[in-house]
């Protein structure tokens, strides 16, 4: 039940945006999406309503391109089992999506102008970075299944 409640959640909360496919709501395959992208795309949309309530305070604002392109590529990796990313706004209206388990993480930052890079993190050191392209998050995918094998 709990994750029917999820997705009723989901369904009232989320903007219905082309890149979100509202026709997604409405079939048997949304309500087999990981849970974990269900909660990274509600924190998404928060980051992005906090932008929209609080327009004109001292505050880094995110631009809704930038969780756009975020919120494309989380679509784009639903089926992989991950941990819940962290979600929060960096200068410049850009939106940053951290997934971490123990010492290793994968930080990823998508930009208004669909641009996007990562860093693979492992302790201090960094293991590996990349481009994240708004058709192509392949890279980032390698990255995020690094993370998790090891």
């Amino acid at each position: 039940m709990i994750q029917a409640d999820v997705a009723t959640t989901l369904d009232r909360s989320l903007p219905k945006t082309r890149f979100f496919e509202p026709s997604l709501l409405n079939t048997q395959a949304y309500y087999e999406v990981a849970q974990w992208t269900r909660i990274a795309l509600m924190k998404l949309h928060n980051v992005e309503d906090v932008r929209q309530k609080r327009k004109g305070l001292a505050q880094i604002e995110v631009e809704s391109r930038a969780t756009m392109f975020a919120r494309r590529v989380l679509i784009d990796l639903w089926k992989d089992n991950l941990p819940v990313p962290g979600v929060c706004p960096v200068e410049g209206g850009s939106v940053a999506l951290i997934w971490s388990i123990g010492q290793r993480r994968v930080e990823a930052v998508f930009g208004s102008d669909w641009s996007g890079s990562f860093v693979f993190i492992d302790g201090d050191s960094i293991v590996g970075d990349g481009e994240i392209c708004a058709d192509n998050s392949e890279a980032l995918r390698t990255a995020l299944e690094d993370m998790m094998s090891e």
